[in-house]
């Protein structure tokens, strides 16, 4: 199903865009203002809402940073990373593939500096060395 185009208004500059292509822009860049010109017109402006990203926005904002920057689990302490995940970030910024390797997932992360911080938090469970 083809996605709807609109007008955005993003920094004084007005471009057609899907609302996922508007979302990007704002996630990418958080000083930029883009605004809905559709919504707009009644009375006051509505500044875009990331927080209501549907499930499939949110997916396909993800394939565009994917595989980001990745941390190894071990599956014993799997549980304990997505809460740390789901604690300190938003949903959209983070993933998890399961079972990569033998008692092992890998989770990936938009920003490096979340990577670090949950490679430092997990440890010594994150990134360990294969014994073959």
């Amino acid at each position: 199903m083809k996605e709807e185009y609109f007008l955005y208004l993003v920094d004084n500059e007005m471009k057609l865009l899907t609302r996922s292509e508007a979302i990007a822009i704002k996630l990418t860049n958080s000083e930029k203002e883009v605004w809905n010109a559709f919504d707009s017109l009644e009375i006051e402006p509505v500044l875009m809402d990331i927080q209501k990203m549907t499930p499939q926005e949110t997916h396909e904002y993800k394939l565009k940073w994917k595989p980001g920057h990745t941390v190894r689990l071990h599956s014993d302490v799997v549980d304990r990373g997505k809460t740390w995940c789901k604690r300190q970030l938003e949903r959209h910024q983070w993933s998890v593939t399961t079972w990569t390797d033998v008692y092992e997932h890998t989770f990936h992360f938009e920003d490096i500096r979340a990577a670090q911080n949950f490679e430092m938090e997990m440890k010594p469970y994150s990134n360990q060395q294969n014994k073959n």
